[in-house]
């Protein structure tokens, strides 16, 4: 068979696999009584059917399916299912597991903790990242983690109905943390191969079908246990005539993070790997810091440009407190400098920072869990003021609810954001079960 060192499949499959052909299910998503689905098949044999079927209780239910989505009604809220699709030569996809129940937001996807369609990359849904296209269309991405697994699979959605429905584009491989990005009207994927891996950056010409094979920027670690290449999925920011965005180094298993970033001049060819400049790292300790004896992750930092037009960060540290750090704007190789502690509620968890008119504006979990998502703004990074829930599930189960990992922009008079959403039964808060997107005012 032809060899393939591409970034973009539809759908990824182990090699071993590629010459499976049956219908394949793309995207899930469960109602409070109903189930949303998406599908394909190459080889367009008709008629197809959509089987549905409780784990326990009565018989399949079954409904014709002459397109590539389909709703089914009348489930069960809280009903465990079992689904897939046959063609008319009696192939089955993959069987899908699902349960139906109340999700707050537009799901974008589901993936039940039982399901083993990706069991190549994980099982729960994480990284969320959203972009506006030039055509006005949103694309948004989301990865597939699990625990001690390999965790190297991204999913690509668009809405073409501001974020009303979704359809399924593209799975891209290897890509974890992936972020999406527009630089001069030209779509890119910034990713790691793989927790801790090596750093990968990918362009689409098409508004993210298919994507160029991925140029290696930073090495990272081939082991989820040593140190490498760490980020979310953070945005980028453009200063002194360079594009950058936080990177870390570390492993939670070795309780140590150093603190980076990676800039491109905004005028270079960013697949070239010439063209990009990494930090130096910056090390703190961040137990002798916070001074309650516990580790603490310096992750995730948020780029910004302060009043006083210096390029600083805000970093993720503890409850309650982010870490300042400054970069040398004007010397890309340079290490950050740490500058102090600030107190910010949303520090405990990925928060992500935007600036507009003067004012910067912050979306994260207060305290004291992920089971509350608030906005926040402030006029100087120093100083913040709460200003109101976007989810607050307070009196829900902290141990299974969580609306986490907000990525966001600014979108007329609102806010475009998706989150990493653990509801409706999900293995844990942490273990999220669902990409959900909401449109709030300002």
């Amino acid at each position: 068979m032809r060899c393939y060192n591409g970034w973009s499949y539809r759908p990824y499959a182990p090699v071993t696999d590629l010459d499976d052909s049956r219908p394949y299910i793309c995207m899930l998503q469960p109602g409070e009584t109903s189930l949303r689905f998406e599908w394909f098949d190459d080889t367009l044999t008709q008629p197809y059917t959509a089987h549905i079927k409780p784990l326990t209780g009565p018989e399949t239910r079954t409904q014709p399916v002459n397109d590539s989505t389909g709703v089914i009604y009348g489930l069960a809220p809280g009903g465990e299912y079992k689904f897939w699709i046959t063609r008319a030569d009696g192939t089955s996809s993959n069987v899908r597991r699902v349960r139906i129940g109340f999700i707050p937001g537009t799901v974008i996807n589901y993936l039940h903790p039982s399901d083993t369609q990706y069991a190549f990359s994980g099982s729960f849904l994480c990284s969320p990242s959203l972009v506006r296209l030039p055509s006005g269309a949103l694309l948004a991405s989301s990865d597939v983690y699990g625990h001690a697994t390999p965790q190297n699979l991204t999913l690509i959605y668009r809405s073409d109905d501001e974020g009303k429905t979704w359809r399924y584009v593209t799975d891209i491989m290897p890509c974890f943390w992936g972020r999406l990005f527009l630089h001069r009207g030209i779509l890119y994927m910034l990713g790691i191969s793989n927790e801790y891996g090596d750093a990968l950056i990918g362009r689409s010409d098409d508004e993210g079908r298919t994507w160029s094979t991925p140029t290696v920027l930073l090495r990272g670690s081939a082991n989820s246990s040593e140190r490498g290449c760490h980020r979310a999925p953070m945005h980028f920011i453009s200063c002194a005539g360079r594009l950058w965005t936080a990177l870390e180094y570390g492993a939670w298993r070795k309780e140590r993070f150093s603190v980076g970033a990676l800039s491109v001049a905004e005028d270079a060819d960013l697949l070239d790997v010439n063209n990009w400049r990494v930090t130096g790292f910056a090390d703190l300790d961040t137990t002798a810091l916070i001074g309650d004896g516990n580790f603490h992750g310096m992750i995730e930092g948020n780029l910004a440009i302060a009043p006083d037009g210096s390029l600083v960060s805000l970093m993720r540290c503890a409850e309650n407190t982010a870490l300042l750090f400054r970069y040398d704007k004007n010397d890309p190789d340079v290490k950050p400098e740490f500058v102090q502690t600030v107190e910010l509620p949303t520090a405990h968890s990925k928060f992500e920072i935007h600036a507009r008119d003067g004012v910067y504006y912050c979306i994260g979990n207060r305290l004291p869990l992920r089971n509350i998502l608030s906005l926040y703004t402030s006029e100087d990074l120093i100083r913040w003021t709460f200003i109101r829930d976007i989810e607050n599930r307070e009196d829900e189960d902290k141990d299974k609810v969580a609306f986490q990992y907000p990525t966001w922009l600014f979108d007329g008079d609102g806010i475009a954001l998706m989150s990493r959403t653990a509801y409706n039964d999900a293995n844990n808060f942490h273990d999220a079960n669902c990409i959900t997107y909401y449109h709030i005012p300002l």
